[in-house]
């Protein structure tokens, strides 16, 4: 069975891109526009990691954070990915805080991406 990873956008065109490459490596691939679809996924699958960015709609990360929050609470063990190109300081520090395993800025190379997720596998 393939493994599963959940990735969280509110970016439709990036969630395909996503979704098309990892596809093609074998995983099988959730997606969700918002960080409620994100929770209710969760609820129903286990993943080999979550992949998500971390400002939705401008609230300059809150959204992120919180699904850090609900990741860490409900599912200690899947790791964290914030990929996001909302760059700063006290953000990443913040997401690293509350659990996130990794913080990359977009855009990151995907074979990269996929390196990390295949070392948690």
């Amino acid at each position: 069975m393939a493994e599963r990873i959940l990735f969280v956008d509110d970016e439709a065109r990036i969630l395909d891109a996503l979704s098309e490459f990892f596809i093609d490596c074998g995983y099988e691939v959730d997606c969700a526009l918002t960080t409620d679809l994100a929770k209710s996924l969760l609820s129903d699958h286990s993943y080999l990691a979550v992949v998500s960015d971390i400002s939705f709609s401008g609230l300059e990360g809150r959204e992120g954070l919180d699904l850090i929050d609900h990741v860490c609470n409900h599912c200690s063990l899947t790791p964290v990915i914030v990929l996001t190109a909302h760059v700063s300081n006290d953000l990443e520090g913040e997401a690293r805080r509350r659990g996130a395993s990794a913080f990359l800025t977009k855009p990151a190379s995907l074979i990269d991406l996929e390196a990390m997720l295949r070392s948690f596998a």
